[in-house]
């Protein structure tokens, strides 16, 4: 693939990742890919997000933050932890009926926590599974206040994940499940929570009563030498439930930078030895 077409499908993803927001945010996936016992993993990296503006609109931010470490006490079980940040993403608020159910200036957090197997397969190849357990808030703001939400959710998730890896360059590929569930939502207008997960205007159940499930396929990069890796993971959500929180098209990509110890690193070989004949 040449250049350009990576920077297409860089725009496209971020375009899309633009459209019909509601209440659900795709994220990337905590996937170390580990060798071993007793490495530590440490990913800081940026979402890019919509950001539109016009004449009535202050622009919102460009990127969201994210932290991710890992860390193997054996040589086959794993624990993980991230933290996730919406930051004044904007997303354009539809019109009629719809006006009610997208758009607006979002903000919020996660915190995810889990553990896991993982294992070689041959020199490079590389297999895991990781489930965990989430705690996230949500809020949006929109110039109608009726719009205006704030809630909190709790989350579990299981991702199956392999590829293959040097200490150079990594690929990771995987597909996780999540099951989300919204508690203590608060709208301006009460009816919101009745209509807000509607595609045609008319109550689809309190949003706080009911459990959503998405599948999430996403690949994951590093490239670089030993310690220090270029981070970039791609990813995008599909929502298996009815109820439609999501909007089209979830896609993301992020980029950052990890943090790799492992023991392996500080291995010097043995010296070698030559035999002279006599």
């Amino acid at each position: 693939m040449k250049p350009y077409s990576y920077l297409l499908l860089v725009v496209l993803v971020i375009f899309f990742s633009a459209c019909d927001r509601r209440m659900y945010f795709p994220e990337r996936a905590n996937t170390p890919g580990f060798t071993g016992k007793n490495e530590l993993k440490a990913t800081v990296s940026a979402k890019a997000q919509s950001n539109y503006k016009d004449s009535s609109v202050t622009r919102g931010s460009e990127f969201s933050p994210a932290v991710d470490v890992a860390y193997s006490f054996t040589d086959h079980f794993a624990v993980i932890a991230s933290y996730r940040g919406i930051t004044n993403r904007y997303v354009e608020p539809a019109s009629g009926w719809f006006i009610n159910n997208v758009g607006g200036t979002f903000n919020g957090y996660r915190f995810d926590v889990g553990a896991g197997y993982f294992s070689t397969l041959g020199n490079k190849g590389k297999v895991e599974v990781f489930g965990g357990y989430g705690y996230g808030q949500l809020s949006r703001n929109c110039d109608y206040t009726p719009n205006n939400f704030t809630t909190h959710y709790n989350r579990i998730f299981v991702q199956p994940a392999m590829g293959f890896g040097t200490d150079i360059f990594t690929l990771m590929g995987g597909i996780r499940l999540t099951g989300q569930n919204f508690y203590s939502f608060q709208g301006v207008d009460s009816n919101l929570r009745y209509t807000i997960a509607s595609n045609d205007g008319t109550p689809a159940g309190d949003v706080s009563k009911q459990v959503f499930f998405w599948i999430e396929p996403f690949v994951n990069m590093e490239v670089g030498y030993k310690y220090a890796k270029f981070n970039a993971q791609v990813g995008f959500s599909y929502q298996l439930t009815k109820g439609d929180i999501t909007g089209g098209i979830p896609a993301y990509i992020s980029v950052g930078g990890t943090f790799y110890y492992a023991p392996r690193f500080f291995k010097t070989r043995p010296a070698r030895v030559l035999h002279t004949e006599e």
